[in-house]
């Protein structure tokens, strides 16, 4: 007797394959918003602090960036604002990063013209949380040591003030930027000049602490695997047992608009420079990324130095050469109109990627980088932002941008005997 035909899927098949086709893709589709949620940073005010913060798998640790204004670029003695940081750090036993790693916690500041910042990296546990408080309230405390330790930086920042007086890269890059921001402080060496640090003292730069960063900041960056709550948890244990006074009110120097006046300096010596300070034009942080990766390349190309410009919220990279007498320097305007091939449009796009994915493995530099586009105004959802633009690998408007290079302000100058 022949066996009745027993089809390959039958309805009951079928049912239970699209069930869980179905069911997939829901859990797919959740899985995503949760995902774009965690892109995007819960904010708030606590007393006169910006708050930010934002959920991120930090394998067991968490990561704190306050951010106290102004800057380098205030109206004090150049070399101030380095000198009190400094001062601050010395507070600790041994200095404040030997006092946070022995207690296996990462700490460093960061100076800008715009801002200081104070940056922690530490284990996502209550002792550590209080051990890092007690560590910051130390930091803002002040010692009879103060003095001794501030004249101790001074001549440390005078040698080095002196060495870089005799070298004419140093001397051609500060000229590229007095040449874009002529008469105006963000051009003002950021850790001293040889005039300035000979009359600094200690009271000035207890007067700039006081006045300045022995304050509530401005800001304050969370980086953690937390939820919104256990966040602003953390924001007021840590905010309340700091220095509650108000930042004054003396506002940081507005940033000019850049002019383009090329100055040309002179010094006896056996070879020449040349430097040019760029301001580059306005992007997301996924095109940015781009860009300053093909200028990195361009510079490699013309035997260039190529580095960003210490600023929270002028976006400028630096550009340095040096030749012999003989040599030729570079000609900046055809070298901003160069555009890459489609085999290096490739590479950067590949390196982009790269760079998303190196931000996701170490949190303290993805903290850095949104605490940096926070102070550039660009949206919260950055990290949102950069996975579509990543998703679409936007060539046409990417070379768009090019082209606005060698149209953008930019400060040019040269030493040479």
């Amino acid at each position: 007797m022949a066996e009745a035909y027993q089809p390959l899927f039958n309805r009951t098949y079928l049912k239970v394959i699209l069930w869980v086709v179905a069911i997939t893709i829901v859990l797919l589709n959740w899985h995503e918003r949760q995902r774009v949620a965690a892109l995007i940073p819960w904010q708030w005010q606590q007393g006169s602090t910006e708050v930010r913060a934002l959920n991120h798998d930090n394998k067991g640790s968490e990561v704190w960036i306050l951010s106290f204004a102004p800057g380098a670029m205030a109206e004090a003695q150049a070399g101030t604002a380095a000198l009190a940081d400094t001062m601050l750090q010395e507070r600790l036993p041994g200095g404040a990063s030997h006092w946070f790693l022995d207690r296996q916690m990462a700490f460093s500041t960061q100076l800008t013209q715009e801002h200081w910042q104070i940056q922690l990296q530490l284990p996502d546990d209550e002792d550590h949380r209080q051990q890092a408080i007690a560590g910051l309230q130390q930091l803002f405390s002040p010692t009879a040591d103060d003095q001794q330790h501030t004249e101790q930086a001074r001549l440390r920042l005078l040698a080095q003030a002196n060495l870089l007086a005799s070298r004419g890269e140093a001397l051609a890059i500060q000229g590229s930027l007095l040449a874009l921001y002529p008469d105006h402080p963000v051009s003002r060496p950021l850790y001293g000049s040889r005039a300035s640090l000979a009359t600094v003292d200690a009271s000035t730069v207890n007067h700039f602490v006081s006045q300045f960063w022995q304050t509530a900041p401005q800001q304050l960056l969370l980086l953690g695997d937390f939820d919104e709550s256990q966040a602003k948890q953390r924001a007021q244990q840590l905010l309340t047992k700091l220095p509650q006074q108000v930042m004054s009110t003396q506002a940081t120097p507005t940033l000019p608009a850049a002019r383009a006046e090329p100055l040309a300096l002179q010094r006896p010596q056996l070879r020449q420079q040349a430097a040019m300070a760029l301001v580059l034009p306005e992007a997301d942080p996924y095109q940015s990324t781009l860009l300053l990766l093909w200028l990195t390349q361009l510079g490699q190309q013309h035997q260039l130095q190529v580095n960003p410009w210490r600023s929270s919220e002028q976006p400028v990279v630096l550009f340095s050469w040096e030749g012999d007498l003989q040599a030729t320097p570079p000609q900046w305007q055809p070298l901003l109109q160069q555009q890459p091939d489609s085999q290096q449009l490739d590479a950067l796009f590949r390196q982009v990627a790269t760079e998303r994915k190196n931000l996701e493995q170490d949190p303290l530099t993805l903290a850095q980088w949104l605490t940096l586009a926070w102070h550039r105004g660009q949206p919260l959802n950055v990290l949102k932002v950069w996975d579509q633009q990543q998703a679409n690998e936007p060539r046409q408007a990417f070379l768009q941008l090019l082209t606005q290079l060698a149209r953008q302000p930019r400060g040019e100058a040269t030493v040479h005997p």
